[in-house]
């Protein structure tokens, strides 16, 4: 069976641009886009000839037969377990038949993060992140070492996580507290390491960490507190350490519950309401659409 990597948000009645149940396999970490099919070729010389250096293929390698490049992976009813499916030629969502979940604590986390196509990351929703490797060629899970990862909070509850697009921080918040939480990704088992300065929103007193986007070029994270009476905090990320420092101008009211970053970090988007939305805000089915300028602060494009 052969799938194809495709991105997908869930857009919802009355204007709630919502986090889906699943993720699709690639839609963390390094973009296939642009990727060669064939082996690398090389630079010509300045004669013409063919003899030249050798091009590295920084691209990940083809899928075997088998394999998928894409999956999806959803919380089962119970909520005990995962469900994996991939994409088919058509763009149809298909079960992975080999596939066998782990058993999970049930959860009523919001999202999932998907890093480099190789490792899963799932908060709880208590104070614990389950984090997994990713076999591609089956979809099977193998919890990475240190899993669950225990976060340093007294009262915070873990339900929303996001990495940077090359996929060397993730960023945990916690819808009830405010706490944002950053860690380092290790490339190659994906355990994680927390980074000093953690949680790096203690002093704003934040109503609620309910929403986390890093822009495309990662250097960027924008934090929606899940009503838009309360604004948007943006972070810029130091790009060596991972730590975030307050952008100029917090918080941004900008009558968004919420942001999301577009890939090609151009745009970001947002709604006025969502789901579990505290408030008694009227529902709005518009999705706004606000620039992102140099210093990051992002301003409303007029439709």
């Amino acid at each position: 069976m052969k799938f194809g990597v495709r991105r997908e948000v869930e857009m919802r009645s009355k204007g709630i641009l919502a986090v889906t149940a699943a993720l699709i396999l690639g839609s963390g970490g390094c973009s296939t886009r642009g990727c060669p099919t064939s082996t690398p070729g090389t630079t010509g010389t300045a004669s013409g000839t063919s003899s030249g250096r050798p091009m590295p293929n920084n691209c990940p390698a083809p899928a075997s037969t088998g394999s998928s490049s894409a999956l999806v992976y959803s919380r089962s009813a119970s909520g005990t377990e995962l469900i994996a499916a991939g994409l088919d030629d058509a763009g149809s969502l298909v079960p992975v038949n080999s596939f066998t979940s782990p058993t999970l604590p049930i959860s009523d986390s919001q999202n999932r993060a998907i890093v480099n196509k190789e490792f899963l990351y799932i908060p709880v929703g208590d104070t614990t992140i389950q984090a997994f490797k990713i076999d591609r060629s089956t979809g099977a899970l193998a919890a990475t070492a240190g899993s669950p990862y225990t976060i340093p909070t007294a009262n915070g509850k873990v339900k929303t996580v996001v990495a940077d697009p090359l996929g060397r921080f993730l960023f945990v918040g916690s819808e009830n507290t405010g706490e944002v939480w950053a860690y380092q990704i290790d490339a190659t088992s994906g355990s994680l390491t927390l980074i000093a300065g953690s949680p790096f929103t203690a002093q704003f007193g934040f109503f609620a960490a309910n929403s986390l986007s890093v822009d495309a070029e990662g250097r960027l994270l924008y934090v929606g507190q899940g009503n838009p009476s309360l604004g948007i905090i943006g972070f810029r990320i130091d790009q060596g350490t991972g730590t975030i420092s307050p952008l100029s101008g917090n918080p941004f009211f900008l009558g968004v519950a919420q942001l999301r970053a577009d890939p090609a970090a151009e745009f970001l988007a947002g709604t006025a309401q969502i789901q579990n939305q505290s408030g008694s805000e009227a529902p709005q089915a518009g999705v706004y659409k606000f620039s992102i300028g140099s210093d990051g602060v992002p301003t409303p494009l007029i439709p």
